[in-house]
């Protein structure tokens, strides 16, 4: 998916593989709900570190599942989120951090 020039993946829960290695190739912006980084954050760690190390990915957790279809749809845009993009973590304890973080703000 492209928005704004920006190469964009989504993962929810229904991703069926992380692993995909042509398209993280380009990948800027990883969108992921908030529920998968919960439940499967052993599994997005590997990517995490993939990401890193080929590329400027950026990371942009969403809290609602309905906003992930939103923006799958075009009806949203992900420069509305802009302000909620941050680096990618360096490992599952700052990742469930981020999240934490999220849930206070």
């Amino acid at each position: 998916m492209t928005e704004n020039g920006y190469d964009i993946g989504l993962v929810d829960d229904q991703s069926p593989n992380f692993e995909e290695e042509e398209a993280l190739k380009s990948l800027q912006l990883l969108i992921i709900e908030m529920d998968v980084i919960v439940k499967k954050a052993d599994n997005i760690v590997p990517l995490l570190e993939r990401l890193r190390n080929s590329n400027n990915c950026k990371m942009l957790i969403l809290s609602k599942r309905e906003y992930l279809n939103l923006i799958r749809n075009n009806e949203l845009k992900v420069t509305q989120f802009a302000d909620h993009v941050i680096s990618l973590p360096t490992d599952k304890y700052e990742l469930l951090a981020n999240v934490e973080r999220y849930l206070k703000a």
